[in-house]
């Protein structure tokens, strides 16, 4: 019954007519007007195979060759040659969990992450990747959580201005961008805490440097953009450089 209903839809429509503008380049003047019918086919739209006619080009007709100019010889100021993995991406800390693999702790990883790697190592040779962000600075690397999660976000912790909430995550987040090294040779750039410069969380890059070994590329602390938008919050008329 509800087939019958759309389908008689489909032959209800008849012959239309509509508008076309064309513009010039560079400009919103038209060049001019025209109409054309539409299809007169009344069947199925899935199984339409009439060909719409174009108007007629406008008169005067837009220009057809344009010239360009290419340069012969070196290009100055070019870098040196890089490498297919030279650019990467990042994924926020607090998000890990959501991208490469599962909340609670476990050795499933996401395909669809993994056949994204596999892609880019195919054509770059490898995969960089950098783990950070507004969780960075108040993440802590403890042995186990209470319901077995990988990581856990404190919402009634937020203390800070731009109300980025404190979290903890255990070994097997790094066990696991581990795991995808090996199968996608990616590359790990990871976020350090560095709010609290009274008791620094070294452990966390002991840990990382003995799980990734030399899937660790580096370390990235204190990220500027933030420092000036905290200090730009407490004081407006501060300058920081």
């Amino acid at each position: 019954m509800h087939l019958l209903l759309v389908h008689s839809l489909f032959f209800s429509f008849g012959l239309v007519r509509a508008a076309v503008t064309a513009y010039g380049p560079h400009v919103q003047s038209p060049f001019g007007t025209t109409t054309a019918a539409s299809a007169s086919y009344t069947g199925s739209a899935s199984y339409d195979r009439t060909v719409l006619q174009p108007p007629p080009p406008p008169n005067p007709p837009p220009p057809t060759q344009f010239n360009v100019d290419l340069q012969t010889g070196d290009v100055s100021g070019v870098s040196i040659q890089q490498q297919g993995s030279f650019f990467g991406f990042s994924i926020e800390f607090s998000v890990t969990t959501q991208v490469p693999f599962t909340l609670i702790a476990s050795s499933f990883l996401q395909v669809p992450f993994l056949n994204l790697m596999a892609n880019l190592r195919q054509r770059g040779g490898s995969v960089r990747v950098r783990v950070g962000g507004n969780t960075q600075e108040t993440a802590t690397l403890v042995a186990s959580t209470p319901d077995g999660a990988a990581l856990e976000k404190d919402y009634a912790g937020i203390t800070d201005p731009t109300a980025t909430p404190p979290l903890v995550f255990t070994n097997e987040i790094i066990k696991m961008m581990a795991e995808i090294s090996a199968l996608t040779n990616v590359y790990w750039y990871m976020g350090m805490p560095f709010n609290d410069t009274q008791h620094w969380r070294l452990q966390i890059a002991e840990v990382e440097e003995a799980m990734l070994g030399n899937y660790l590329i580096g370390l990235q602390v204190r990220r500027p953009t933030a420092s000036r938008h905290l200090q730009q919050l407490s004081n407006p008329n501060s300058l920081y450089c």
